[in-house]
Formats: structure tokens, sequence, C-alpha cells
């Protein structure tokens, strides 16, 4: 059985305060006499030079960035996880923290990362340990954190770094599995909207002069087509200024606040198919995370804390608070959990075995091998299903509107003697 073991010091030291650094312009020389123009962050505009000073750059100008539109690369996912794989590698083969950190920076291509990477090589030349420097950057989420305290405090740091690399990749490899099943239906509703759009503004004005010009009834079907055409043709501008005000709309509240994300998340778990696809999903994650937390050393509550954040989904990070604190008043983890509906019988019944038999970790790493084999294989059986469907969809809207401007031309030519 396992009990809950009170939180140490690790979740206060994942929480450090962050200064409030500056980005910097500076033009200078290096060592070699060459002319380098660049940016890093800092406190103070004293503070980079002394930085740029123990890069063995001597600045010639250095200025505060001024506010406004930034163009620099974004920092992804896969930057991050790269960094800790290099990291986890040159510490396993005997090299020093800073040149390891040296090497990762001139290895990066990212502009924005690179100097995070010369900060928190530069803070801890100045005493402080990787963990405390890595907690000043919003790159590094709290699980990043709290493992490499872990592995400073027990002295295994390219293990968690390798740990850190390796949980990284595994969701990362379930979150794009996610966006396949996605991206390919709603690419080809855009394109059958575009095309959609494009014969009745422009194909079908065509037909209706001409039958204008020739006269007589038309078919049902034929007139609705061009009603809708007029329509569409008359108010194009006022549709898509709606259209425009509604994705801002989308935007604003999903920055703003949580009410799109809340929205979907809720959603989720009451479509048929996606609600099977979104447990299985959330339940690999939680225990990937909770598998590589727990496992490292990090106390059950802190790392149930860090799990239920990794699920990404409102519904759960609220049932695995209420959990949490059924663990913390005695409860084992398997019982807290069996009073959800949220969580799929097998996984309880796993944590259950681990629990009983000291095997946790082992057992929450089984859990989240098989629930990412059924996710892609979900993922597999949807994606085979929504291709026909699509080609239908596409085939009804496309093939009606043609058809529908053909009939009067059948008609006048059953008609001719």
């Amino acid at each position: 059985m396992v009990k809950p073991i009170k939180p140490h010091s690790t979740r206060t030291n994942a929480k450090l305060a962050k200064p409030n650094n500056k980005t910097f312009v500076y033009k200078g020389l290096t060592l070699r006499g060459k002319k380098i123009v660049g940016e890093i962050d800092a406190i103070t505009a004293q503070m980079a030079r002394i930085k740029l000073q123990q890069q063995g750059i001597t600045t010639s100008s250095i200025r505060q960035k001024r506010a406004g539109l930034s163009w620099k690369k974004p920092i992804k996912s896969i930057d991050i996880t790269l960094f800790f794989r290099q990291l986890a590698t040159m510490l396993s083969a005997g090299v020093p923290l800073t040149q390891a950190l040296t090497i990762t920076e001139q290895n990066s291509k990212n502009i924005a990362f690179k100097s995070i990477i010369s900060t928190i090589k530069t803070d801890i030349e100045s005493g402080s340990n990787f963990a405390s420097a890595a907690a000043k950057h919003t790159s590094f989420n709290r699980l990043s954190i709290s493992l490499i305290d872990a592995g400073e405090r027990s002295g295994s740091l390219d293990v968690m770094l390798d740990r850190i690399a390796t949980h990284q990749e595994n969701l990362e490899i379930l979150k794009n599995k996610l966006k396949k099943s996605f991206q390919y239906p709603i690419a080809v509703l855009t394109v059958a909207t575009i095309v959609t759009a494009i014969l009745l503004v422009k194909v079908v004005p065509i037909f209706a002069k001409t039958f204008a010009d020739l006269g007589g009834e038309l078919p049902l079907a034929t007139r609705l087509i061009m009603a809708f055409s007029d329509g569409l043709v008359a108010y194009i501008w006022m549709i898509l200024l709606a259209i425009f005000i509604v994705i801002i709309s989308i935007l604003y509240l999903h920055i703003k606040t949580n009410k799109i994300k809340n929205f979907i998340d809720n959603i989720s778990l009451k479509l048929p198919i996606i609600k099977t696809l979104t447990k299985k999903s959330a339940a690999a994650r939680f225990s990937r995370t909770l598998a590589t937390t727990f496992g490292a050393g990090i106390p059950l509550l802190t790392a149930l804390e860090l799990s239920a954040q990794s699920t990404n989904h409102l519904n759960f990070i609220q049932a695995l608070q209420g959990i949490s604190n059924k663990v913390q008043g005695g409860q084992k983890l398997s019982q807290a959990m069996s009073q959800s509906t949220l969580f799929l019988p097998m996984i309880i019944q796993m944590i259950d075995v681990g629990e009983e038999s000291g095997k946790l970790t082992q057992m929450l790493e089984k859990v989240a091998d098989y629930y990412d084999n059924e996710v892609s294989e979900q993922i597999d059986g949807m994606t085979s299903l929504i291709e026909p469907t699509i080609i239908v969809i596409l085939g009804v809207l496309v093939g009606g509107i043609v058809l529908a401007m053909y009939l009067p031309i059948f008609q006048i030519g059953v008609g001719t003697p």
C-alpha cells in the first residue's frame, strides 16, 4: 500500500520568485574582434554588460528594447525536449553542467531560447542551482522544475533530465495523434466550404442569367440554390464581417478567460465517441506523469497535483484535486479514484494492484502504454470512418449545386422535339 507523504520543500522551490527581466539590444566585439549584434535578458543594463563580458563580448552600445511587436521565433515544446535530451546525454558522459549548457546554447537554432540558456548558465556560474535558475523562465513547467530539483538533491540530475525528455517525447507523440484525428476532417470541410462558396458566388449567377434569358419555370431545387446564391452575393461583406467578429470574440474569450476551453472540455465528455477518446487520452497523460514524478521520489500529493495539470482538462483537474484531498485524508489512491466516474475501471484496478504490491510506478507505466495504444487505434479507426463520410458530404454539397443548375437544361433537352 502506498502511503501519502507530505510534500517537502521541492514544491516551494518550484515556485521561486521571478525577477523583472528586461530585454536589451547590444552591439559589441567578440574576443576575435568580430562585430556582433544581439539581444539579452537582464534586470538592468549593467547586469546585461556583465553577462556579455562573461561570454567574452565587449559592448560598444546597449539599450533596452522598446515594447512592440515581437517577431521572435516562438519556443516550441520540441526545443525544450531536445534541450533536456542533449543535457542528459552530456551529463551522463561526464561533461560538467555549465559546459553542457554552453554546447546546447550553441546548438540551439532558436534565438529566444539561446538567450534563456545563456541566462541559466550565468545564474549557475553565479552560485544558483539549476532548478532555481530554470524556474525564472516560463518556458519550463513546474513538472520539469520539480524533477530537476529532485535530481540535484539526489545527485542523479542526468537520470532526471532523461526522464523529463522521455516524458515530454511520449506526451508529444500522444498530442500529435490527437491533432491528427481533427486536422484532416477540418481541412477537408474547410476546402468544401470554400469550393461551395465560390460556386454560389461566381458560378450560380452565370447560370441564373442564362435561365432568365430562356424564361420558363425552374425546378424547385434550382430556385432554392439561386435564392441562396442571391442572398450570399448581396450580403457577402456582412457575412464575412460577422465571421470575423465571431472569430475575434472566440480568440478574445480563449485568451482572456477559460470559457471556450471549459465549454470544449464539457462537450468532449458528452459526445459518444469523443467521450471515450478523451478519457483514454487523459488517463494516458495522467498515468505517464504520475509514474515519472512519483518514480523520481516526488511526494505523492505533489505528484498528483502535477499529474492533474498534465491532463490539460478542467474536469479531470477538478476531480484529481478532490482525489488528492481524500488521499491526504488517508484514503488509498485507487479507492479515492474509484469514487469518480471520469476514470476507466482498468486504471483504478492497475493502481490498486500497484499500491498493494509496492510497484505503483511500474503499473502506471503499463497503464500509460496501454492507453497510448488504445488512443492510437481509436484515432486510426475514426480516420478510416471519417474519410468516406467527408467524401459523401463533399459530394452532396458540390454535386447537389451542380445538379440543381443543370436540371433546367435537362428539362429543355427532354422537352425539345
